[in-house]
């Protein structure tokens, strides 16, 4: 038993200076005051208060409903503490967001890859089989690396499936591929053995593929109802983290929306500049401007992160390091996940943009069933490419009905009903001018429809007061028209009656 009753004293003091730093973490930092006798024994239990404070910080940046271990009754520079003791440096840092995925991404995510899949297939035959030959090509490379000896039987099987079924007799021609690929392909499979093949064989015709499918069909994807249903799948799914808000432009908005309204638009400016950097290339001076603005104390954009980590900066940023912003990042990214993102995604902002995606989903639903219709006779929507008929993967005694199909369809044409009137709008003798989108007399009742005056309809703001000042408006300058003519038709009339002198 120790019975110096100076170090109980010293023991107890410091127990009392953790307290009081708890308590006052909501204060400016200049009001934090340890007892004196704590500020001398502070050096020598550096490991004993550091272990204490990372307790305090896990525990502060938790939702929890005390007021004093909430993150909110913080002051910036305390939940930077915070922020830096939680850190896990074993984390990678991500920097993009799956929302927006690249096309390289998108070919390698099974997820948003399914969605893609959907949309080649919903586009026309010639898109159905270019996604179909590559997921084939795809199956094919991942197996000729795990092939063993015994699997090779098997694996030139594959080769020779791949071609009879896409590429031979004149097939590759129908998907526009190169006919010197083709012949590549030709000779490999003539010259191998009845055992062995090229395990590259197919490695130009998927280079071919791939630039091809991004060059023709990835920009359509994007804007498509397919992505957009991926989308609005990864953000109800629970799984959404930081970096998918951060890092696409629509999130992003209503993101900095909600973290200004909490003060802490500075840190989502440094993340979205930050990642910036890492994407452009950026000289020192660059880099140093940005060190300025976030790391300086005396900037008003301040981010109030402890010395070590501004030191760690600065020397990365004077020797033009590219990721000198790096560890800032993966600090901030952790404790916005853990604090503000979690009530971001339960905030009415949130909910906001969920529900105007959600809308944005429905929209491109029906015009996508609205396109399908209308395209039914058509094999491929793109316009770079010639019409080319599924019937080219069947038998040429197929084309001469189909010719003959769609000579019946192009007849249909001229047989449609075309008693609705073509006209926008006409205008009057003075000047009015009439609609002819004007809701239906009838009701709405006497047709099943889509017409295009219900989505007229549906944006006309006009309040009756203002139709009132309309038609009023109009009435007295029909009026003084009619006044115009009255005096000119009289004067015009006399002056043919007049006596000549």
């Amino acid at each position: 038993m120790n019975l110096n009753p100076f170090r109980k004293k010293a023991s107890s003091n410091r127990v009392n200076g953790l307290r009081s730093l708890l308590l006052s973490m909501g204060n400016s930092p200049n009001d934090i005051s340890l007892p004196e006798n704590d500020k001398n024994c502070s050096r020598n239990s550096t490991e004993e208060a550091g272990q204490s404070l990372s307790t305090i910080a896990l525990r502060a940046s938790l939702n929890s409903s005390s007021d004093i271990l909430s993150h909110r009754s913080l002051n910036r520079r305390h939940q930077m503490l915070i922020a830096e003791t939680i850190h896990d440096e074993s984390k990678s840092l991500v920097l993009k967001s799956r929302l927006d995925k690249s096309y390289c991404d998108t070919l390698t995510d099974q997820e948003s890859l399914a969605y893609f899949v959907q949309y080649m297939e919903s586009c026309g035959s010639i898109s159905k089989h270019l996604i179909r030959l590559w997921v084939q090509l795809d199956c094919f490379q991942r197996f000729s690396v795990e092939c063993q000896p015994c699997d090779q039987e098997q694996f030139k099987s594959d080769a020779e499936g791949i071609w009879e079924k896409f590429l031979a007799n004149g097939r590759y021609s129908t998907l526009g591929i190169d006919e010197k690929i083709i012949n590549v392909i030709d000779r490999k499979l003539n010259k191998s053995s009845s055992n062995k093949i090229d395990n590259n064989i197919f490695d130009e015709l998927t280079k071919w593929l791939v630039k091809h499918m991004e060059e023709k069909y990835f920009t359509g994807y994007t804007k498509s109802y397919f992505h957009c249903k991926y989308q609005v799948t990864l953000l109800t799914s629970g799984d959404l983290r930081l970096p998918d808000v951060l890092y696409h432009d629509r999130t992003l908005f209503y993101f900095m929306e909600y973290m200004d309204h909490e003060s802490m638009n500075n840190y989502v400016d440094f993340l979205v500049m930050g990642q910036n950097c890492r994407k452009s290339e950026c000289t020192r001076e660059d880099l140093l401007i940005l060190f300025r603005r976030f790391f300086n104390p005396e900037s008003q954009h301040y981010l109030d992160m402890s010395d070590s980590v501004r030191y760690h900066t600065e020397e990365a940023v004077k020797r033009g390091d590219e990721k000198c912003f790096d560890k800032a990042m993966s600090i901030l990214i952790q404790y916005l996940s853990e604090t503000f993102f979690p009530q971001f995604l339960s905030s009415q902002t949130f909910f906001s943009f969920l529900d105007e995606s959600i809308r944005a989903l429905h929209l491109s639903s029906e015009e996508s069933s609205h396109r399908q219709r209308h395209d039914s006779g058509k094999s491929d929507h793109s316009s770079a490419s010639p019409r080319v008929s599924s019937s080219s993967f069947a038998d040429n005694s197929d084309k001469s009905s189909n010719q003959k199909n769609l000579h019946e369809d192009i007849d249909v044409i001229w047989k449609r009903n075309c008693d609705t009137d073509l006209q926008m709008a006409t205008v009057d003798q003075y000047g009015k001018v009439f609609s002819h989108f004007l809701p239906d007399p009838r009701g709405e009742e006497s047709t099943n429809s889509f017409s295009l005056s219900k989505a007229v309809k549906i944006f006309r703001n006009n309040s009756v007061d203002e139709k009132m000042q309309e038609d009023y408006a109009y009435r007295v300058a029909q009026r003084i028209v009619n006044d115009i003519r009255t005096v000119t038709e009289f004067s015009n009339t006399w002056s043919r009656n007049a006596p000549s002198s």
